[in-house]
């Protein structure tokens, strides 16, 4: 079985103590090799890059490093092995000393990692979880896992997912949730979270010109946002600002921007 050397990320997006912990490094068995879907992947219309990781998911379940072990996959739980010392050394303690939840329970919180083997094959589309704007786009790769930094739902057809990527990149709708949210230091509100869907957002139908528009215009939100040049230098905001500065040079953002106004009431 093929076991790529792989190696945990670090960044500044981290927070203590995990900046001072040192990420896990091995061969892992490539059935447990995924793409991920961070929160800065997600621009307006547009996915950006992905990351590769492991995600031990094994017959529909998350599993340990024992559970590992006993099902034969020796790298993969190796791996865990290595996580889940570091993590019961500085993961929050209860009053026992012991941390509140295992690497286990937290990876697979609320089943929200279990919950995605339902996904595959199906549309989705994600949105950022926090932010001064949403940004939202159709999650192109089928198998990949999303993380908590990003939300998603699935769509019945292409029509539906663009019609939601329309409405969720609009500035209309962050103007119509503003005042739901919570201010944070030095008075910014950003996290966005599920406050959208307190908006009386109808149901896509093929029935409803202004719902076919919407959805026709976020295919050309698509297309313009893929001609956007991007570098790998460019941090994941200059890409976003990038992208939002083309669809309104195109026309494209306004365009939008009727259509939702005219869908939702003020």
């Amino acid at each position: 079985m093929h076991s790529p050397r792989v190696q945990g990320r670090a960044g500044p997006l981290d927070k203590s103590p995990w900046t001072r912990v040192e990420p896990p490094c091995g061969p892992v068995e490539v059935e447990f090799l995924r793409q991920l879907v961070l929160g800065e992947s997600v621009a307006p219309f547009r996915m950006l890059d992905t990351v590769t990781a492991v995600i031990p998911l094994l017959n529909g379940r998350v599993v340990d490093s024992a559970m590992a072990r006993d099902a034969g996959y020796r790298h993969l739980s190796s791996w865990l092995n290595d996580i889940e010392a570091k993590w019961a050394a500085n993961s929050n303690q209860g009053q026992n000393g012991e941390p509140r939840a295992t690497l286990k329970e937290r990876i697979d919180h609320m089943r929200k990692l279990s919950c995605q083997l339902f996904a595959a094959g199906k549309k989705r589309v994600a949105y950022t979880a926090s932010g001064a704007l949403i940004s939202a786009a159709e999650v192109t790769v089928t198998d990949s896992v999303i993380e908590h930094a990003a939300y998603w739902s699935y769509a019945h057809s292409e029509n539906e997912a663009a019609y939601l990527i329309a409405i969720l990149n609009s500035t209309n709708v962050v103007g119509k949730i503003r005042d739901l949210q919570v201010t944070g230091e030095a008075g910014t509100r950003r996290h966005l979270d599920n406050l959208v869907w307190t908006l009386p957002i109808p149901e896509y139908t093929d029935t409803e010109p202004l719902h076919r528009d919407l959805a026709a215009a976020a295919r050309r939100a698509e297309a313009v946002a893929s001609s956007v040049p991007l570098t790998d230098a460019q941090h994941f905001t200059a890409k976003r600002r990038a992208i939002r500065a083309a669809l309104v040079e195109d026309g494209i953002a306004g365009e939008i921007e009727s259509l939702v106004d005219a869908l939702l009431p003020p």
